[in-house]
């Protein structure tokens, strides 16, 4: 007969989705187990809670969550501590407080050896100056040192930022490093959902900051911004979303062999709310 596994807190980065194939691995395990057990199991009245938590129509509470991990049943303290994290970090929406909590997530994961390649796509995908220093390093003008990628950089990042995006780079195996040389591997890399769906909110957000910083620090002449407000239907959305993206690659396949290149930009294209959608 086979064994069904349980899921693993460590192995997520989103406690709804833990949640949610907590339930679905103990109902494959017993047909009768349904969310009225959890909340028996939780002492919680409502029956319907557990699933409202999962679609995101409700948080848990300093009380509900105490009762939601005695459902669960951990096997040791250090699960229960990752599923609080997640819980905190998901419900805040303060930006210094989710930088703070999410420190301590890959702290957490970091110490478990399986996960690190996790923690590392993670990373990758969500600090602007690791993706930036991989496409400096794909320029091929001369060999890159620290002191010259920071300067580059303007000194937005340390010495030990770069330090420790190159060692990321090569461990992911995105870079080789041969006689003291840097260059791209041109390797693929398979992101799971879950990692990258979580680092892609860290990384537009850090970019909108770069772009502040360039209003104020680079002339006209060095960069270009654009925009245009406009009113939308569903329909005409995506039929937007869907010419942006097409851009974006013809863009990417028109320059992404650019012999004379001497400059990393970041090209941004962005379409979001400016209003509530008018009833």
């Amino acid at each position: 007969m086979e064994v069904i596994p349980n899921p693993q807190i460590n192995e997520y980065f989103c406690y709804r989705s833990f949640l949610s194939d907590f339930y679905k691995t103990k109902k494959l395990k017993n047909k009768n187990y349904s969310h009225r057990v959890f909340m028996t199991k939780a002492g919680l009245g409502s029956p319907g809670l557990l699933k409202m938590v999962i679609d995101r129509k409700r948080n848990l509470g300093p009380k509900t969550i105490n009762k939601f991990i005695k459902a669960l049943n951990f096997q040791n303290k250090r699960d229960e501590y990752l599923f609080r994290l997640l819980v905190d970090y998901d419900q805040s929406n303060n930006v210094e407080e989710k930088e703070d909590l999410f420190e301590k997530i890959l702290n957490e994961k970091k110490k478990i050896k399986s996960l690190s390649l996790e923690v590392d796509q993670y990373e990758l995908l969500s600090k602007w100056w690791i993706v930036t220093i991989y496409v400096m390093i794909g320029m091929k003008k001369t060999n890159l040192s620290t002191e010259m990628i920071q300067l580059e950089l303007r000194r937005k990042i340390s010495k030990i930022q770069i330090q420790e995006s190159i060692e990321l780079l090569k461990r992911i195996g995105l870079i080789t490093e041969e006689n003291g040389v840097l260059s791209q591997t041109k390797g693929p890399i398979s992101t799971p959902d879950h990692i990258r769906d979580f680092a892609v909110q860290r990384y537009h957000e850090s970019m909108t900051m770069l772009a502040l910083d360039s209003v104020q620090e680079d002339s006209v002449s060095e960069r270009n911004f654009n925009g245009v407000t406009v009113a939308l239907s569903k329909k005409n959305y995506e039929k937007v979303c869907d010419r942006l993206n097409q851009f974006r690659k013809e863009i990417n396949e028109m320059i992404g062999d650019d012999k004379e290149a001497d400059r990393v930009y970041q090209l941004s294209l962005n379409l979001f709310p400016l209003t509530k959608v008018r009833q």
